[in-house]
Order: C-alpha cells, then structure tokens, then sequence
C-alpha cells in the first residue's frame, strides 16, 4: 500500500513537532523506521547527511523513489536487531513510532545500539 503523498495526511501535529525541535544543521542523523522517508523530506535541507533504515523492502523502495532529489539522504533496508552499524557515527538519532512495533523485551538492546551510535554530545 503506498501512502498518501501529501505530508499533513502523513504526519500529525507531533511528528512536526519533533523534527522542527531537533537541531540537525549541518549534522549526520540516522532516523530508526523511516517508513516512506517522510522525516527525511522535512530534514533534508538542514542535515548534511541523513540515513533512513527500515526493515520493510517496500517502504526503501518507495522512499528512494520519492525522494531521490536529494542527494544527501539514502534509504536503506537494515534491521537494527539482526545487525549493528558503526559506532559514533551519528550525530543525532531519530525513531518515530518505532518503539512500539519492537518485539517485546527487545527494546533494551535497541537503546544500548543507539547509545554506541550516537557521537559524543549527540
């Protein structure tokens, strides 16, 4: 199912909320469940790179499609349980209605991976 390509059908008051609030100029984030990329969109013009992974290979797939302009983004099939990413390689994480979708007792191991993600300060 593709989503609605108009963002105030996609998002809600608190997902703007929340990326108007997180300072990402100039900075390296990693959105956990980016779903379509929709996050990505309203931050693409102010981070210098943004990494979107999701486990769903439908949603990469769309998200790539629809925001290819933008050449600071990529989208990338990863399961964030199954596989680790380097450490101190972001400057500021992000997981939007991810935390809910987790297997149950998991969520530990998933902070702990953002703690080692995450620079120093971020």
């Amino acid at each position: 199912m593709r989503y609605s390509l108009n963002l105030k059908q996609r998002l809600s008051g608190r997902h703007y909320a929340c990326a108007e609030a997180i300072d990402y100029t100039g900075k390296k984030v990693l959105n956990i469940g980016c779903g379509n990329g929709t996050f990505e969109y309203l931050a693409a013009n102010k981070a210098k790179e943004i990494v979107g992974i999701d486990i769903k290979y439908e949603d990469i797939l769309q998200a790539k499609e629809e925001y290819a302009k933008f050449k600071n983004v990529n989208f990338v099939e990863f399961n964030l349980l199954e596989k680790d990413l380097p450490e101190n390689s972001a400057d500021v994480v992000t997981m939007f209605d991810v935390i809910e979708h987790l297997p149950k007792d998991s969520e530990p191991e998933i902070l702990k991976k953002i703690y080692k993600i995450l620079k120093e300060n971020g």
